[in-house]
């Protein structure tokens, strides 16, 4: 069975890029600071969510 003209105009073809690019220190410090900033948040809101409530005896 012959393979169609069209199949073979559509061949496999690779690429490769490369590109050197320097990192940037300061996004990590970031980084650091925004996850410190939520985890704060996060818990300071379960403290108070968490003294808000009150133990229900059985």
């Amino acid at each position: 069975m012959p393979i169609p003209d069209m199949l073979i105009a559509f061949g496999v073809f690779g690429e490769t890029l490369n590109l050197n690019a320097q990192e940037n220190s300061i996004k990590y410090k970031y980084f650091v600071i925004i996850a410190a900033i939520l985890l704060s948040l996060g818990v300071l809101g379960g403290w108070v969510i968490g003294g808000q409530q009150e133990l229900q005896q059985r």
